[in-house]
């Protein structure tokens, strides 16, 4: 190989690379466009509203882990003693 078919290859691979950085890039975009509006919709579905979205932000994974868990059981004590009031309030015989 020649000291110009060397550089002349040179020349093609750098602009082949530009051209395959420029297309990461525009990918790497498109692709947080559709986490971001994946993540729309989910907000959307399960009503979090401005603040609650600011709250869950700035709240780290246990401590989202430890609030569903309180809610768990919140709503079981609360199923709970729905089903214990109904049961007194209509005794069985």
């Amino acid at each position: 190989m020649t000291r110009e078919s060397i550089k002349k290859k040179l020349i093609k691979y750098r602009s082949q690379l530009t051209e395959i950085q420029k297309k990461i890039s525009e990918l790497e975009l498109l692709e947080k466009a559709a986490d971001d509006a994946e993540n729309m919709k989910i907000i959307k579905k399960h009503n979090i509203s401005p603040d609650q979205l600011i709250f869950l932000n700035g709240l780290k994974e246990d401590e989202i882990e430890m609030i569903r868990k309180r809610r768990k059981e919140a709503e079981e004590l609360a199923k709970a003693e729905k089903e214990k009031k109904k049961a007194v309030d209509n005794p069985v015989g």
